[in-house]
């Protein structure tokens, strides 16, 4: 097993993404802002959506359900996100770059994994 860390900081807070890559399977952690919860679950294999959680009243799902479709896509392995990224009292326009900045760290996830 291996593990990997990939860190941003966002309007005073840190986003982190936990990965711990294992022989057949990756899992990832990943939660920020000033109250870093479990939101969502998303379990992917080869692109396809296996389970999706989504807590009532979060948006957490756009993100793990994207991150664990695209790894599970382009590494052919079972992947699981958990996400839980809050901040209080956002604009639409915070929420939008938080979303893009999760993108960015995707792109690092998956240069780091491949």
């Amino acid at each position: 097993m291996k593990n990997y860390m990939i860190k941003r900081q966002a309007y005073g807070y840190e986003i982190q993404a936990c990965i711990t890559k294992m022989p057949k399977d990756i899992h990832i952690l990943l939660t920020g802002g000033n109250l870093p919860h479990i939101g969502a679950v998303s379990i992917f294999e080869e692109g396809r959506e296996k389970v999706f959680v989504q807590l009532p009243e979060h948006k957490d799902g756009v993100v793990s359900q994207r991150w664990a479709k695209e790894l599970s896509k382009l590494l052919n392995r079972q992947v699981t996100v958990n996400c839980g990224i809050h901040y209080d009292d956002l604009t639409k326009d915070q929420i939008e770059e938080l979303v893009k900045l999760t993108e960015e760290m995707l792109k690092e996830a998956i240069k780091i994994l491949q």
